[in-house]
């Protein structure tokens, strides 16, 4: 994934000297791929979302999230599928960014209702 999200990756990219670990899991790089990807507080929500929509959403690229938006169907049903994945990352990056500069820690359940939650707003 090449984006300009600010993780600590891209900040010392730009010059900047931080400390490269991931927040969440406080044991890997925290890159884009890991932070939304694979850390495994992103992971579990995206088996839970998985379990939630009854699919299995492949993480191992962004593109490949995509893959469990279903081709046939019902829009209604894709928008839900796209607002999931959407919420989930718009999650785990808010989830992140609350204890960088907040201290504070969320959990695993209440990261589950805002997605919940969205996707009931905007689904």
């Amino acid at each position: 994934m090449h984006n300009k999200m600010p993780t600590d990756e891209n900040i010392r990219r730009r010059g900047c000297t931080v400390v490269l670990i991931c927040v969440l899991c406080m044991s890997n790089f925290e890159t884009s791929e890991h932070l939304i990807l694979s850390c495994p507080f992103a992971a579990g929500l995206w088996t839970w979302l998985g379990d939630q929509l009854h699919c299995s959403i492949d993480t191992t690229s962004v593109i490949s999230t995509l893959s469990c938006v279903p081709s046939r169907g019902s829009s209604q049903v894709r928008d839900i599928f796209i607002s999931g994945i959407v919420h989930t990352v718009h999650t785990v990056w808010l989830v992140r960014n609350c204890m960088c500069f907040n201290a504070s820690k969320v959990s695993v359940l209440a990261a589950k209702a805002k997605i919940l939650t969205m996707i009931s707003m905007f689904g």
